[in-house]
């Protein structure tokens, strides 16, 4: 989305989200309460990216206004598992 990360109080404002977000209706709204359609082959051909769901979404509520934000202490864990998403980048970029 090409915004850069801006520190406010507790939170960064950062214009995009991944799978572990929380939101309000009115975002749900604005997505049409449906997962804007991706490249479906965009893993395949970059085995570093993601399916590229969270960028439909991060691109979509950024055209409606709309605002994400990340806490700066996240109490997400990663667990010892083999990521079935990204296993190629995983080998040189662990989560732990």
């Amino acid at each position: 989305t090409n915004i850069k990360p801006q520190r406010r109080g507790e939170v960064d404002y950062i214009g995009w989200v991944d799978g572990a977000f929380l939101c309000g209706r009115a975002y749900f709204d604005a997505l049409g309460w449906a997962v804007p359609k991706t490249r479906s082959k965009r893993g395949e051909t970059s085995p570093d990216r993601g399916s590229g769901v969270g960028a439909a979404i991060s691109h979509k509520l950024v055209t409606k206004k709309l605002e994400m934000f990340r806490v700066v202490d996240s109490l997400l864990t990663h667990v010892h598992s083999i990521s079935v998403m990204n296993p190629a980048i995983r080998l040189y970029q662990p989560f732990f």
